[in-house]
């Protein structure tokens, strides 16, 4: 990037430009223009998916190529996202040493608490059985006294048989036809096609589909639909822990394409169904594509 950024400056220079013409005639801010020049990419950060199109109108003002300088600025924005995302992971190793060790002090706080708390068990047990015998003496005693009041009432006499009039006999039940058993319904399966394509099948006619994508390292993130680049979500760096979400209506779509620049732990779920994803791609340590075709709806419902 710094040798983007010096090219760029002797162009300017040699052009007789001013960092303030630049910005003039660029619509770049001037410290965007430093920050190239300078060849600080952690200044774009948040802004890498923009950082193309700020050089390519530095290029066409000063006279550069773009296409000479697109693969190296393609591998600085690639190197940039891998490193960020090792160092979240470390960050996140450390918190994870202190959490455990936080654990550890509160079990031992809580054994002492468990010493203390022995002392009362006894005691406790023993007004647990006091209150028990009290509430079966208590029960014996009722019973015993519905048992005497019974035995002292009189026999009444057995009523009357009464052989029913055919008006009083109650007519045959019609007979009820049984309801046909419900169709079963579609299950939403998540199929691998290859290592990184797969196929969503088995939803409802009119279901709507949600694929939830976490993020275990921080990475780069970008989404196209059908071709299209998605601008929700937007394509920027996601943090570790961050999650989204992206609709998709199977009536319509057909093929969903995640770009990651850090792809080892990422995690994908299409409604409640956790996508499995293939061993050779699931701990991959570098930018990745993953592919989700809507496959079409369930053997049975396609019958």
């Amino acid at each position: 990037m710094k040798e983007i950024g010096e090219l760029l400056k002797q162009k300017r220079l040699e052009k007789g430009y001013t960092i303030d013409e630049v910005s003039d005639k660029t619509r770049l801010s001037i410290p965007h223009i430093k920050a190239i020049e300078a060849g600080n990419v952690d200044y774009f950060k948040n802004d890498l998916p923009y950082l193309r199109y700020f050089l390519r109108s530095y290029c066409e003002l000063v006279d550069v190529d773009f296409d000479s300088i697109k693969d190296q600025l393609q591998d600085v924005v690639e190197e940039y996202t891998h490193t960020f995302s090792i160092k979240s992971m470390e960050e996140h190793k450390k918190i994870e040493e202190h959490v455990r060790t936080h654990n550890a002090e509160q079990k031992k706080t809580q054994k002492s608490k468990k010493r203390k708390s022995r002392q009362h068990i006894d005691f406790s047990l023993i007004s647990f059985l006091t209150i028990v015998i009290i509430v079966i003496a208590s029960v014996i005693f009722v019973a015993g006294f519905f048992i005497l009041r019974n035995m002292q009432t009189p026999l009444q006499p057995n009523p009357p048989i009464v052989t029913p009039t055919p008006s009083d006999q109650v007519p045959d039940p019609v007979p009820v036809e049984p309801e046909p058993d419900p169709e079963p319904e579609a299950t939403l399966n998540v199929s691998a096609k290859d290592a990184t394509t797969y196929v969503i099948s088995g939803y409802g006619d009119a279901e709507e589909l949600t694929l939830t994508v976490e993020f275990v390292p921080r990475a780069w993130f970008q989404a196209t639909k059908d071709g299209v680049v998605l601008s929700d979500p937007t394509a920027k760096i996601y943090e570790s822990g961050e999650t989204l979400q992206l609709k998709l209506n199977p009536s319509v779509d057909k093929v969903l394409d995640l770009r990651i620049g850090y792809f080892a732990g990422m995690k994908f779920k299409v409604n409640d169904v956790e996508v499995k994803l293939d061993d050779s791609i699931a701990n991959t340590p570098g930018s990745l594509t993953i592919s989700f075709e809507i496959g079409g709806k369930s053997s049975e419902s396609a019958e």
